[in-house]
């Protein structure tokens, strides 16, 4: 019976059981014996490892971390900033325009972190990265602003890992508005420079390795039976010109073939041979030229890998594969470990930017929210009012706004 049900339904049993018995163990208190502990949805493993560590740090370069700190209010600003106007715009486009939505998509699919998309092992490895990064960054610039970590650990949320720092609560309590806005946008801010490395890396050192093998269209394989195959034309070869017109792009290349007729003969160069050859007859259109391949776009691939917003799309990490050696990286060494680098490389990276971005939505319980309090805070205080109330009252209802605009658009395509 139970082999009849969808596969994510056998996963989320599994999932519940084994959580019922972690609750069950943990209200037996067999759970903190070993420093464990079930809150909700999450499994939390409490430690003093690595307090020393991040103590020693934050304090031996405490001036410099003091002056980070300001820089990471900057970047999380920003980022909080574009990602308060994105999703706004996600928002509005979906109420003003639903059609946009395709009708086969999936709630998943519209989440604003793409983490839901991730290959398993690159995205577990670039998942741990992020969070370890964000989680590091947040306990120094707490320890030298004065907020002395109480605790740090791992986690489970469900089945995705986490790490996190637990300030002292009074620490908070009692520290400035500007050291705990600093202690807020760290981690945010850290993601941030972690992903800006990784694009760096990925499109100055690694991707170069992969330019391709000559400027031009791709041929994935010619048709039996067409002029292409007849001439002798192979799959892996790079037209390069059509007759004394050199090609970059697909559209350029039809441009080309459109102002021949079937019969004509043309000259056809590749990065291997050249070809003389009578173009046949388009078995959909018998008034066009056809030569009989089928077409990869080699420029035009490469050039979307080195867009900087290809990198903070999941759809172009599945891409990656692609970058086949008859089109790209000719006479590369040690192709298979370059290409495992460059993959790794771009998920760590996207997984970077979206974690830094989704923490900086300005809504409570997320980095942004509290670095928005922080900042209504001291907007009320400005305005000659220091009730607390007030300026706790206006974070909240921002957050619950936020939160309800962040998630709309997700409960709009799960009830159409």
């Amino acid at each position: 019976m139970y082999m009849d049900l969808p596969p994510w339904i056998l996963i989320a049993l599994i999932l519940v059981g084994a959580w019922a018995v972690l609750v069950a163990l943990n209200k037996r208190g067999t759970l903190s014996k070993h420093n464990l502990e079930v809150s909700g949805p999450l499994l939390l493993w409490r430690t003093n490892y690595g307090k020393g560590t991040i103590r020693f740090i934050a304090h031996r370069f405490r001036p410099l971390w003091k002056k980070v700190g300001v820089i990471c209010i900057v970047i999380s600003t920003v980022t909080m900033v574009f990602t308060a106007v994105m999703i706004i715009a996600q928002a509005i486009l979906i109420i003003r325009t639903p059609e946009v939505i395709p009708p086969d998509v999936g709630a998943g699919e519209m989440i604003l972190l793409p983490g839901l998309a991730l290959p398993l092992t690159y995205g577990l490895v670039a998942l741990i990265i992020a969070i370890v990064v964000h989680e590091f960054s947040h306990g120094i610039l707490s320890e030298a602003e004065g907020m002395n970590i109480k605790s740090l650990g791992l986690g489970v949320l469900v089945a995705l890992p986490l790490a996190f720092v637990e300030p002292d609560e009074e620490g908070i309590k009692n520290a400035s508005s500007r050291s705990k806005m600093k202690m807020f946008a760290a981690g945010p801010a850290a993601n941030i420079l972690v992903f800006v490395i990784s694009f760096l890396v990925f499109t100055q050192i690694l991707l170069p390795m992969f330019a391709p093998n000559a400027e031009g269209i791709g041929i994935s394989e010619t048709i039996e039976g067409f002029p292409a195959a007849d001439a002798g034309m192979t799959g892996g070869e790079i037209i390069t010109h059509v007759g004394e017109s050199g090609v970059k792009g697909i559209e350029d290349f039809r441009g080309k073939m459109a102002e021949f007729s079937p019969g004509d003969v043309v000259e056809i160069q590749t990065n291997k041979d050249a070809y003389t050859i009578e173009l046949g007859v388009h078995p959909d259109d018998p008034g066009r030229a056809f030569l009989g391949v089928h077409l990869f776009p080699v420029t035009e691939f490469y050039a979307g890998l080195m867009h900087p917003i290809g990198f903070i799309l999941p759809q172009v990490g599945t891409m990656l594969p692609l970058l086949s050696p008859d089109f790209f990286g000719a006479g590369l060494v040690h192709r298979d470990v370059v290409l495992i680098a460059l993959q790794l490389v771009f998920w760590v990276g996207l997984l970077n930017f979206w974690l830094g971005a989704i923490n900086m939505l300005p809504a409570k319980p997320f980095d942004g929210g509290h670095l928005m309090g922080e900042y209504v805070k001291m907007l009320i205080q400005r305005l000659g009012s220091r009730d607390e109330k007030v300026a706790n009252n206006i974070s909240n209802w921002v957050s619950v706004l936020f939160i309800l605009i962040y998630l709309g658009p997700i409960l709009l395509i799960v009830m159409t």
